[in-house]
């Protein structure tokens, strides 16, 4: 008997389908209950499962831009000349030099059509990875945020936290990380920094919007 195996990737993409699935009913039924008064007048306001969806993905293509600025300041400060756009979207295109989510990018299209992917393809699968990830964990926070009356304070740093947590935990299980305790403070430090910035810019822009 033939086994396929299925890779990490793949698995954890999966996993997100189910999780689709599963909040956004959730959603819809608490989205129901989520009319509130408007400044001094009666006047309902709900949103819809949709709006917050669509508003998460902007908030979320927000502090993406704001945390890649702080990176980019982070590197500008270490001495690197490059404009930004050069920065953020070129670069040499190949396996070796790009980040850990092109690699997941890279297992998921291996994975699900079984064929290898080129190198010339490396630097726009870190670009749509990159990019993919920040606004569809943007989705997930409108999905949550548009089922509160409001936002505590701490939210968008928790949820920035949250999300930089994540990639210590499904990072290494795919080999493309070490366990978060093999990193030094100062290695881990800067990076945590980065998406507090994008956590806390993607959740007062959600809040402005909605």
């Amino acid at each position: 008997m033939h086994t396929v195996e299925i890779p990490g990737s793949v698995f954890l993409f999966l996993l997100s389908v189910m999780f689709c699935h599963i909040s956004v009913p959730l959603f819809v039924s608490a989205a129901e209950h989520h009319c509130h008064n408007k400044g001094g007048n009666n006047v309902m306001r709900c949103m819809t499962p949709l709006g917050a969806i669509i508003l998460g993905a902007i908030a979320g293509a927000v502090g993406t831009t704001a945390m890649d600025l702080a990176l980019y300041a982070r590197h500008r400060a270490s001495g690197g000349s490059d404009r930004f756009l050069a920065w953020e979207f070129g670069g040499k295109s190949d396996w070796e030099s790009v980040s850990a989510p092109a690699q997941v990018g890279r297992r998921l299209y291996e994975g699900l059509l079984q064929r290898p992917l080129a190198d010339r393809w490396a630097r726009l699968t870190n670009n749509l990875a990159h990019w993919g990830y920040g606004i569809n964990c943007g989705c997930t926070f409108g999905v949550v945020g548009g089922t509160l009356r409001r936002l505590p304070l701490a939210a968008g740093p928790t949820f920035g936290a949250c999300v930089w947590v994540s990639s210590y935990v499904t990072l290494p299980l795919l080999g493309l990380y070490k366990p978060i305790w093999k990193y030094s403070f100062t290695e881990l430090a800067p990076d945590l920094a980065a998406h507090l910035v994008y956590g806390t810019v993607t959740e007062r822009t959600f809040s402005t919007l909605a």
